[in-house]
């Protein structure tokens, strides 16, 4: 091999070389820039997703949320408990439960009702017409004796 040859292939070679490095290099970087973050939330029916939704805070977030709807709390907190989602949200009681059967969650938030906006549903034929009726009231002995089974 000559002199010549031997320097058109060292040139080829490292031509061949670059042209590898930048194809990989922007692969990478096509990759690294489709690995979006996302965040698994557990909702209850729906109810948390439409209104972030409806709130217009569910737009332009610099990360993906993947809802997965429950029917219930206990199915949510199974879900944490196994690392399937990443946060979700229940009622006070069965976060409770779950916590103290030593499950590792933790609790990061809360609400708090207001008696302005919330609503009684009863019977149209119910002597009772607000919630501050019931303060004070026991329940039925009949509703009381189902409660307990």
């Amino acid at each position: 091999m000559s002199i010549n040859s031997l320097d058109h292939f060292v040139t080829r070679r490292l031509a061949a070389l670059l042209v590898a490095a930048a194809i990989t290099l922007s692969t990478a970087a096509a990759s690294f820039a489709a690995d979006t973050v996302v965040l698994r939330v557990g909702d209850q029916k729906g109810g948390n997703r439409s209104l972030l939704e409806i709130s217009g805070y569910a737009k332009d977030l610099p990360y993906k949320i993947e809802w997965s709807e429950f029917p219930a709390a206990a199915p949510i907190l199974e879900a944490l408990n196994a690392g399937a989602l990443d946060v979700g949200y229940t009622g006070d009681l069965s976060f409770l439960s779950v916590y103290a059967a030593g499950a590792p969650i933790k609790a990061i938030g809360g609400t708090r009702s207001d008696a302005k906006t919330q609503a009684i549903l009863v019977r149209q034929d119910s002597p009772i017409k607000s919630a501050a009726e019931l303060k004070g009231n026991a329940l039925p002995a009949r509703a009381a004796a189902g409660a307990s089974s």
